[in-house]
């Protein structure tokens, strides 16, 4: 992976800014956002999509010739507390997909929440690299 500058300005006078955690690229192109929050935002869930948007739409091309040529960029969101009006579960993946037949519309986009309030395991009782890991997280 490749390590891109995490504070990206504005284009436009008055618009946002954003300023990720962690923000990198693989040789293929696809990018990664890591993200880490340690206590409750109320508009987490939007920050969560206005980052990753605004990742995607960088990759458009300027001039008339549009190519579509878009690379997959992954959320990771760490938060150290419990997403409101989802299940309480360690890991929430995220995907774009047909609400009734559950088919995956587009492979582009994927947001991954990580509840470290959902992890209860003592140290012991970690067996894998996984769970030792988000154990010394939590």
């Amino acid at each position: 992976i490749t390590f891109l500058d995490k504070e990206i300005l504005p284009e436009y006078m008055g618009d946002r800014g954003v300023i990720y955690d962690i923000y990198c690229t693989t040789e293929s192109g696809e990018q990664f956002i890591v993200e880490m929050q340690n206590r409750q935002q109320v508009n987490f869930r939007e920050r969560a999509l206005y980052y990753l948007s605004h990742a995607v739409s960088r990759q458009g091309e300027k001039g008339a010739d549009w190519r579509f040529n878009l690379k997959a960029v992954y959320g990771v969101f760490f938060m150290n507390f419990r997403l409101e009006n989802m299940p309480h579960k360690l890991r929430t993946d995220i995907v774009l997909s047909d609400r009734d037949t559950h088919e995956q519309f587009s492979d582009k986009l994927r947001f991954i929440f990580i509840e470290l309030p959902s992890f209860r395991k003592e140290e012991e009782e970690c067996v894998t690299d996984f769970e030792r890991w988000i154990y010394v997280l939590k």
